[in-house]
């Protein structure tokens, strides 16, 4: 994902994504309690079932001949189903495949 803002370029790099339900992230956020909602939750946000997909992920801006990565991270919070983030990453590797090397 890459959008072009003026002469500045953001290039989306994910590192995971991951369905989930809404409640690990959001207590109470069940099923039923987001029944309500579901007018403007559906279907980007979450889905009838209270999943949603979570994207852990970093942008890559590029202006003016320079390279920013921003990476806000998830801080150090245990969230059921990305266990996989406090172990290797093939994060280097995405990177890139979307055209910047960490050498870069």
């Amino acid at each position: 994902m890459r959008w072009e803002i003026g002469d500045v370029v953001v290039t989306k790099v994910i590192e995971i994504e991951q369905a989930l339900p809404v409640a690990s992230l959001v207590p109470g956020a069940t099923p039923e309690a987001l029944a309500p909602h579901m007018a403007w939750l559906a279907p980007h946000f979450a889905d009838a079932d209270g999943m949603t997909l979570l994207s852990i992920h970093s942008l890559v801006v590029e202006s003016e001949g320079r390279r920013i990565l921003v990476d806000t991270c998830v801080g150090d919070r245990a969230i059921p189903g990305l266990e996989a983030l406090r172990g290797p990453s093939d994060f280097p590797a995405r990177l890139a495949s979307a055209g910047f090397p960490v050498e870069d």
